[in-house]
């Protein structure tokens, strides 16, 4: 069972009890984007979970009153544990059938298409994206791309990220034309740090897209 995510204002009768009462729910992250409320009301206060898929809108579930006033029953009264283990629960359940759906729809998972879902979410959340669409068409996708995510081996991601600390710089190229690669020179110290470095932050954008 995860480790209880520790909240001073909601964990306790008395500190919910000195919060105003408002409109919004006081909200929690437990994990990315997973998030537990508390919808404190004029007597009483409700639970709340809220799941917000990649690319998509949030999903709210009301989980059960808080034990305000009447004790926990670990069904429809919760403490705060009681509320985040329910919450939890229901998270795993929305992406199982996130999922499930995804794969009726598509058929495998590819790499591609995790890309595709990162992308989706990073033009969302981050403002730096070009670089990202940038090695993602150029670097991953080649070579990546339509292997299956569930099949996708830490020998396939070592043996691709050893081909690109080993490539020769790409050069500035006009759309259309053929890529044209700078010659590598093994021999120079720097010539040789470049790509590697290079290829670590790609790395690094893959791991991120795979995680996500």
């Amino acid at each position: 069972m995860p480790r209880t995510v520790r909240d001073a204002r909601l964990e306790t009768r008395a500190a919910r009890g000195r919060l105003a009462s408002r409109n919004e729910p006081y909200w929690r992250s437990i994990a990315e984007s997973w998030h537990l409320g508390y919808y404190k009301g004029r007597r009483d206060g409700t639970w709340i979970a809220r799941y917000r898929p990649p690319g998509g809108a949030y999903k709210k579930r009301r989980l059960g009153r808080a034990d305000d006033v009447e004790d926990a029953n670990g069904a429809s009264i919760l403490d705060y544990k009681q509320a985040q283990d329910i919450a939890r629960e229901w998270f795993r359940e929305a992406e199982l059938d996130l999922a499930g759906r995804a794969a009726e729809v598509g058929g495998p998972y590819s790499v591609r298409q995790a890309m595709a879902d990162y992308l989706e979410w990073f033009r969302g959340e981050k403002k730096s994206i070009r670089e990202t669409d940038y090695a993602t068409r150029a670097f991953i996708l080649p070579g990546l791309g339509d292997i299956e995510v569930s099949k996708l081996t830490t020998q396939d991601i070592r043996a691709w990220h050893r081909n690109r600390a080993a490539a020769s710089p790409r050069i500035r190229t006009r759309r259309g034309a053929e890529q044209q690669h700078r010659k590598l020179d093994s021999d120079d110290p720097e010539s040789v740090r470049r790509p590697r470095a290079t290829a670590n932050r790609i790395l690094t954008i893959l791991k991120a897209a795979l995680n996500h």
